[in-house]
């Protein structure tokens, strides 16, 4: 079974950190929802199969939708796959979204999980942010969110910034384990190109990100969320037991999905292909039913590093004989990386399977290219 991911290309307002595609001049919003249902039309012979395990609403902003435009979505959807085995279908939203009414339509189409762009509990880490809403819409939303018919709900939390002491982490984290939350995403704020944040930085309005900083708060948050019964299930992710996020976990292990958007990605097995990252011509690609993609076939040797990537990432770690179409002379190769980031703290062995240690996630994009075949 394979996954759909929707990118609705839209927000209210720009994040200082973010450079995920989205504009926040929404008039041509109605014509993007057509055109998005007409991509699902030409590319739903994508997938081999047409059985969706689970679907996925992102962006950008996808709870400024309304209920009508959801429903224009969900019935082109149905029209071109089989949902009997659907297991998740979640709405990325932002606090100042939700509504009773709101969450009330969004189970009416069958909405049932909700990842919540919470960020931070503290008021100064908002502005900070130039986030849309405040501390307590968060603290509402999820309140209602809680009471409301929603299977399964994800907060994300971002650590790091300049304005988020190791207090304000620290109520961060005790709020979301307050709240009881199922799943939580906790990132490490990155500088990331044509974002405010990175103009701030080089223009000396603010300091270098405190890597130090970062990494102690990335400590503490693996400890505290952990003993709170927390599994760490990829270096990012935190989850209740039973409560992982079914879509993204099939990213991680390598399963197909089809990305609908303007700036979607998609795979199929063999390719990865993604969409132009610009709402004008995308739309006007579509109305001429044509589209704007970019193609990358991957080689043995990606696929390996594929594989490698996101075994470290996740808790699943790397079962060396278990990797897909590796030669001998490479696990031999593997074998030897590994057996020298043991001997220096970074990896932890158990039953000829390798997993980060708590030190060596602090460092695992560098330890998990140390790895890649070339």
């Amino acid at each position: 079974m394979s996954g759909l991911y929707i990118h609705i290309p839209y927000c209210r307002k720009a994040c200082h950190y973010c450079n995920f595609h989205f504009s926040t001049i929404l008039s041509s919003k109605d014509e993007m929802i057509t055109c998005l249902a007409k991509e699902i039309d030409m590319r739903s012979d994508y997938l081999t199969k047409n059985k969706l395990e689970t679907i996925y609403l992102g962006g950008g902003t996808p709870s400024i939708l309304s209920e009508s435009d959801l429903h224009r979505l969900l019935k082109e959807i149905k029209k071109h796959f089989d949902l009997s085995a659907l297991q998740e279908f979640t709405i990325e939203a932002n606090p100042d979204d939700i509504s009773k009414e709101i969450l009330e339509s969004w189970t009416s189409l069958g909405i049932d999980r909700v990842s919540l762009g919470v960020q931070s509990f503290d008021e100064g880490d908002l502005k900070y942010m130039n986030r849309n809403h405040t501390a307590k819409q968060s603290e509402e939303s999820i309140e209602l969110i809680q009471s409301s018919q929603i299977e399964s709900f994800s907060i994300d939390l971002i650590f790091g910034g300049h304005s988020t002491s190791d207090e304000i982490w620290e109520n961060n984290l005790q709020k979301a384990i307050d709240f009881d939350i199922d799943h939580i995403s906790a990132y490490g704020l990155t500088v990331e190109k044509n974002t405010a944040l990175e103009s701030f930085i080089t223009k000396k309005k603010l300091s270098p990100l405190d890597d130090k900083k970062s990494s102690e708060q990335f400590q503490h948050t693996i400890k505290k969320l952990e003993a709170a019964g927390y599994e760490h299930y990829e270096i990012s992710n935190y989850s209740k037991k039973n409560k992982r996020a079914i879509h993204n976990t099939n990213y991680w292990e390598g399963k197909k999905y089809l990305g609908i958007g303007p700036g979607a990605h998609s795979y199929d097995g063999n390719t990865r292909a993604w969409n132009i990252s610009h709402n004008p011509q995308y739309i006007a690609a579509i109305n001429n039913e044509q589209l704007i993609l970019e193609k990358e076939a991957l080689t043995r040797e990606d696929k390996i590093n594929e594989w490698i990537m996101i075994s470290l990432r996740t808790s699943r770690g790397i079962h060396i004989p278990s990797i897909p179409q590796i030669l001998e002379t490479e696990k031999n190769y593997i074998y030897n990386i590994a057996t020298k980031k043991v001997k220096l703290g970074q990896l932890l062995v158990e039953e000829e399977t390798y997993h980060l240690s708590r030190a060596g996630k602090l460092l695992a994009d560098q330890i998990i290219s140390d790895f890649f075949i070339v």
